[in-house]
């Protein structure tokens, strides 16, 4: 059995899957108002390696990331500010944590410290 193209599918006039979408918007700048006032805040990730020396983690030596929304059991996904590599995820302890510090002293004009439990 040979299969030929039909003039249906090589007809260049015919519309494309991307004639059928409007272009994407970009995502606004500032998160909605019913976002988490977690959503854009800096965080400096500080991390230490057994030797007790600050370890920067992400690819591209920053250590300042961005809060963003999350799925599942995370409260909020932890973003590299320079190059956008995921870095790690905001459990709900450390989330309402920071909402407290949030509630009693206003939203932090400099990134909060993030180490590690014990460190």
């Amino acid at each position: 059995m040979k299969i030929t193209a039909s003039s249906e599918f090589c007809n260049p006039q015919r519309v494309t899957q991307m004639d059928l979408f409007p272009e994407t918007i970009p995502a606004p700048a500032e998160p909605p108002p019913s976002a988490s006032p977690l959503f854009g805040l800096k965080v400096r990730i500080e991390r230490k390696d057994a030797a007790g020396n600050c370890d920067v983690t992400c690819q591209c030596g920053s250590r300042i990331a961005t809060l963003g929304s999350s799925a599942g059991p995370h409260e909020a996904r932890i973003t590299c500010d320079n190059c956008g590599t995921h870095r790690g995820w905001i459990s709900r302890e450390a989330a309402n944590g920071i909402l407290e510090l949030i509630e009693h002293f206003g939203v932090p004009d400099t990134p909060i410290v993030f180490r590690r439990k014990g460190g």
